[in-house]
């Protein structure tokens, strides 16, 4: 499931249109200028509330590695914390997911079995 607006306005407890979310994000997240991990790239996307909630547990679980130790690429980070600021829930391609399993895969040693 992608972090989209209905999820922010559940987490938050807030009624934000597409056009408020950028905006309330802004304050939420860290001020990280060069992110040197996944970690700290997610946190200067969304915030530390949303990674603590929706990424960090996912990314240990699923892909066997902490965040702090997965490369900062944006690239990679934004398919990682995948964001919408609408109320879609549909944002990966089969391409995508495909690129994303394969980036992750390469980074903690996993065959693609």
């Amino acid at each position: 499931m992608p972090i989209n607006l209905g999820t922010i306005n559940a987490f938050y407890g807030v009624n934000l249109r597409p056009s408020e979310v950028e905006s309330f994000l802004a304050s939420k997240r860290g001020d990280i200028a060069n992110p040197g991990n996944l970690e700290e790239k997610a946190i200067s996307l969304i915030g530390r509330d949303l990674y603590e909630a929706f990424i960090r547990g996912y990314t240990k679980k699923q892909w066997g590695c902490d965040p702090s130790c997965c490369p900062p690429a944006s690239s990679l980070a934004y398919r990682c914390a995948p964001l919408t600021m609408t109320r879609t829930s549909t944002i990966f391609t089969r391409n995508s997911r495909r690129w994303l399993h394969a980036d992750l895969r390469a980074h903690v040693g996993r065959d693609s079995g």
